[in-house]
């Protein structure tokens, strides 16, 4: 249902307005759907939200994960 309203919100916003609006459907429907998740849902919940801002870095890096991928990437990427 959630990606049901986040579709039409989009392809609605694309097709029946102009100018800036049209241009930005792609977000405005995302942000449509985070909203309706969070009033009609209990995928996201404001205490979530809180606690994962509260543990947020200012800066962080990005750490690796263990995905099951090769720790030597760049040579695979320099062999195509």
């Amino acid at each position: 249902m959630m990606a049901l309203v986040v579709i039409l919100v989009t392809l609605g916003l694309k097709f029946f307005t102009k100018g800036m609006l049209s241009i930005s459907a792609v977000l405005i429907g995302l942000a449509v759907g985070y909203v309706y998740a969070l009033v009609f849902t209990d995928a996201v919940t404001a205490q979530g939200i809180a606690t994962s801002w509260s543990r947020a870095a200012t800066f962080a890096l990005p750490v690796p994960s263990n995905t099951g991928s090769s720790s030597a990437w760049p040579l695979s990427l320099a062999s195509r």
